[in-house]
This record gives structure tokens, sequence and C-alpha cells, in this order.
């Protein structure tokens, strides 16, 4: 069964609840920023975000998490709950199109 959530935080308690039984895929990528954006001289108006995606495979389901970043704080605080899953579960680092493709046969 495939499952979109929107928390880091239940994709940790996932893999706390199925360590050694499921495995973890990710994908980031900056793309270019889908709204206007009101610079000074300094940006240009300018801005890119970072999409971090992450599919965690468990033995009942697949829990698919998306989210875009405009913030880079916050972006260093979900990569730093992604770390947390690293560490209970093997992780696989892949691109993002062979990510959606996994994503989808699932």
């Amino acid at each position: 069964m495939k499952k979109t959530i929107h928390s880091l935080t239940k994709l940790i308690e996932e893999a706390q609840e199925h360590r050694g039984q499921s495995e973890l895929w990710m994908a980031q990528h900056e793309v270019e920023s889908t709204g206007v954006t009101l610079g000074d001289e300094d940006t240009g108006g300018a801005g890119a975000e970072l999409e971090l995606k992450a599919l965690l495979k468990t033995p009942e389901q697949a829990l698919n998490y998306s989210e875009t970043f405009q913030d880079p704080l916050l972006y260093e605080d979900a990569m730093s709950q992604l770390e947390q899953i690293k560490k209970l579960v093997p992780y696989h680092v892949t691109s993002p199109q062979k990510l959606e493709r996994l994503t989808s046969t699932w």
C-alpha cells in the first residue's frame, strides 16, 4: 500500500518501528522558484527552491514524503531529520526521476 505523508517525524517513527525491515530512498535537487520573488539588488529577484523527496519502504507499505523548501534553514533541519532515519535503516541516494519510478511501482 502506498501512502503520502507530510511529516518527517512520521517517517522517523515508521523507520524506528520497522528497523531492520525497511529501506529508505531519497533524492534532492534544486528547482526554479515557481512564485514571483521580490529581491533587492543583491539577489536580483532570482530565487531557487530545494526539493527533497523520500520513500520509506516497510513490509506493509511505501511511505512517500516530498517537500519544497525556500528557506535553507528549514531544508537543513529536514536533512538533519533524515540523518536520524539513515542511522536506523539502509538508505539509497538516487535521482528524482528514479525515485519517481520507484514510487509509482509500489
